[in-house]
């Protein structure tokens, strides 16, 4: 179990941190992957420093740098004060949902959780939009 754990905290790491081998996102006939929608005013890429993307948000998909291929989004949605984002990876078995404190114009990952169990909480710096 112990080892099943850390596999899985592996994963999620890896995943959250942006590496791995890209996402399976299906895409529809002019490319663009399919999906949920996203909420139009945290759609964009997102990061502490502009020159460093950590993630891109859009209809259909999570990109997650240094990634280039997005990861099929489940499910994108404003909680209170937090955004919820959820998607799967060809790395972690079940959906990845990472919550980001939303705090004014950034955002901030807090938890990255695997069907709804946490499986890491960040102290990350807050991420501006970038475009």
């Amino acid at each position: 179990m112990r080892k099943q754990l850390l596999a899985l905290g592996a994963a999620i790491l890896v995943s959250s941190c942006g590496g791995g081998e890209g996402g399976n996102a299906t895409a529809d006939d002019d490319g663009a992957a399919a999906g949920a929608d996203f909420p139009d005013q945290y759609a964009g890429t997102w990061a502490a420093d502009c020159a460093s993307p950590f993630a891109k948000f859009e209809d259909g998909g999570v990109t997650l740098y240094p990634v280039t291929k997005p990861y099929p989004l489940k499910e994108a949605k404003v909680e209170g004060s937090n955004l919820l984002v959820s998607y799967t990876s060809p790395d972690v078995p079940g959906t990845v949902t990472e919550t980001y404190a939303i705090e004014g114009d950034t955002l901030r990952l807090t938890t990255s959780a695997v069907d709804g169990k946490v499986a890491a909480t960040w102290t990350k710096k807050p991420m501006q939009k970038c475009s």
